[in-house]
């Protein structure tokens, strides 16, 4: 008799086992197929963003009648000066003047007086776009770049002077280039 009621105990766990399994593998289904959703979504609406900043670049580009190539990431350049030595590299320490401007021309940042700027290419908390900008740069050239949003500030801006989802001009005079090992 206990051999019975504890089979019967025993398969009664299984099947409410089986059956909370079962549930569980469906509310786990609805949860993925909800995050896919928002996934896609968030995808679309991202592309929509970089488009929209395309364009406004683009218009940008145009308006001031600027010839520029750009680069596979979004990045928009222009270099002027002759091209002497060797181009910037990850690693190495760049000396250089910058202003930073909205491209409605507002002026947001630049470099003050004789003051320069530095920083380690690849390292440093700055701009992806100013650091992809200056790897086709020799010392003594100047360039503009304008960074889309991603290359930039992304969503939030600086918390600052660049507002979110901002794409920014920066105008670019390479000083120098310290090469590092």
């Amino acid at each position: 008799m206990f051999y019975k009621i504890t089979l019967c105990g025993i398969t009664s766990c299984l099947l409410l086992a089986c059956q909370h399994t079962n549930n569980s593998v469906q509310v786990s289904d609805a949860i993925l197929k909800s995050q896919q959703v928002r996934e896609d979504e968030s995808i679309e609406m991202n592309k929509r963003m970089v488009a929209e900043g395309e364009i406004k670049i683009k218009q940008y580009i145009a308006s001031k009648n600027l010839s520029m190539q750009r680069t596979g990431t979004g990045l928009y350049y222009r270099i002027e000066g002759e091209a002497t030595g060797n181009k910037v590299l990850t690693k190495d320490i760049v000396h250089l003047k910058t202003k930073v401007y909205l491209l409605n021309d507002s002026l947001c940042y630049e470099t003050a007086g004789d003051s320069v700027s530095q920083f380690v290419v690849g390292y440093a908390a700055v701009e992806s776009g100013l650091q992809e900008g200056l790897k086709y740069m020799c010392a003594g050239q100047k360039g503009i770049f304008l960074l889309p949003t991603h290359l930039a500030h992304g969503l939030s801006g600086d918390n600052n002077k660049i507002p979110p989802a901002t794409a920014i001009r920066y105008d670019v005079e390479l000083l120098k280039i310290e090469k590092q090992n």
